[in-house]
């Protein structure tokens, strides 16, 4: 209910709340009943952390609501902009060559606060994008028959390797879901060998890809793209083993206090996917009197004021944060400070504030969140940019706590500006002067 009211997929709004509710609560429970084991099983609260999964849903229903009544008319920046009118194609050719361009800088020059290299970091989705515009292309150009060209071939493999030395889960698997959420906008007629493909990925992903993570433990600092590469290889020869490391480490964790599977037996990544047993720790200890406050909101609304104008800024890292909630609770040894854990909104704000935190916190900020991005994305059916903010909601909304908003409000809608207007002023211009093909008179306009 409150996914439809907010618009479903046609709304920002809408795309948080369908992937917080999937990713963060049904996709554990229903794996529960197909396993045949019962849903509050393997939990510390299951009944409270239940009831902050409603609450918390029921808020951001309210927060939908009020961003439908203040945006439901905004046309969106891409349409006043013109952005239905670029040559996707040369597009996506110059988001690819930005987003190569810039990785490819990252590794040979220095990136100091402040500089113009920083500030494209900040802002860098543009491989994404361009593989996300090259499909739509590709489509549209076949009448639907072919979905990959060879500036999408290379956008993808390219993302790929990139995500694989840096051992990622989400670089390595970003570049698939592009292509998927642009095959599905265009409503592409999926053939057998899409289905084999899809399924070959997904078990490559359980079995091979997602243990790879553990190699930014054996990562040395500093080390270069070339060795990252050949470690990558080393631990995809020997998975075998490296699988073994994972499930070892993850019993070791639950022995010293940490997170219990939600599973009676290892499943893998999905054990990596299901929110449910962070969360319902995270809950336990709040549960248990330790209410931390509102210290890493203040930060992170801090964090919108650059450096320059306020130097003696918060440190996030110092005041919230899933590996900061994990020492909190124990969990971590006191010099390990790069583990990442994630948890969701509705278990980060009950634990800043108890039952204040998700009736009064939440949805003050979602509201603000939710007003930002349907104003910016309008419609999102009448734009190809609505594609990427369902991409990176699928991580934002489920992971990211609920301080996660408060970056993006700021930090996440210049992203979208810069990606529309780069795609609509200076993308088509770069695309065109890198492509073998000039454009002739029968091509769609260049903006």
């Amino acid at each position: 209910m409150a996914f439809n009211h907010a618009g479903g997929f046609s709304r920002p709004s809408g795309v948080y709340i369908f992937w917080f509710a999937l990713l963060a609560v049904y996709f554990g429970v229903v794996m529960k009943a197909f396993l045949g084991e019962p849903a509050n099983s393997n939990l510390r609260t299951p009944q409270t952390t239940m009831t902050v999964y409603i609450a918390s849903i029921l808020m951001m229903w309210l927060a939908a609501a009020a961003s439908r009544k203040l945006t439901w008319n905004s046309p969106g920046l891409a349409k006043v902009l013109g952005a239905d009118r670029i040559n996707l194609g040369y597009s996506a050719a110059g988001c690819v060559a930005l987003g190569f361009g810039l990785i490819v800088a990252n590794q040979f020059l220095p990136q100091s606060a402040g500089s113009l290299l920083a500030a494209l970091n900040q802002v860098n989705y543009f491989l994404p994008l361009g593989i996300i515009l090259g499909t739509v292309d590709a489509l549209q150009a076949s009448n639907g028959q072919r979905s990959v060209n060879y500036l999408v071939f290379f956008a993808m493999s390219f993302s790929f390797v990139f995500g694989l030395s840096q051992f990622s889960k989400q670089g390595m698997f970003t570049p698939f879901v592009a292509w998927g959420l642009a095959a599905l906008y265009m409503r592409m007629r999926l053939r057998p060998i899409h289905y084999v493909s899809m399924a070959a990925f997904a078990v490559l992903a359980v079995t091979v890809l997602s243990p790879l993570s553990i190699g930014r433990d054996e990562a040395a600092p500093g080390m270069s793209l070339g060795d990252r590469i050949k470690l990558a290889e080393t631990l995809i020869l020997n998975v075998g083993q490296v699988r073994q490391t994972v499930y070892a480490g993850q019993v070791d964790a639950q022995t010293n206090g940490g997170e219990v599977s939600y599973y009676n037996q290892p499943e893998g990544l999905i054990d990596r996917l299901s929110m449910v047993p962070n969360d319902d720790s995270l809950i336990a200890f709040t549960t248990a009197g330790h209410v931390l406050g509102y210290a890493v909101v203040s930060g992170n609304f801090q964090n919108w004021i650059p450096h320059f104008l306020l130097p003696h800024k918060v440190e996030l890292n110092m005041v919230g944060g899933g590996n900061y909630y994990e020492h909190e609770m124990g969990n971590l040894p006191a010099d390990d400070t790069t583990t990442g854990i994630s948890f969701s909104p509705a278990a980060e704000a009950f634990h800043l504030g108890g039952w204040q935190g998700i009736f009064i916190v939440m949805p003050l900020i979602l509201t603000m969140f939710f007003v930002v991005f349907d104003a910016l994305l309008g419609d999102m059916r009448r734009n190809v940019f609505g594609i990427l903010v369902i991409l990176l909601f699928g991580h934002l909304a489920p992971e990211v706590g609920i301080v996660g908003p408060i970056y993006e409000t700021l930090f996440g809608s210049i992203t979208i500006v810069c990606a529309i207007v780069f795609c609509v002023y200076v993308a088509p211009i770069l695309g065109a002067a890198l492509s073998p093909h000039r454009q002739t008179s029968s091509d769609p306009a260049v903006v």
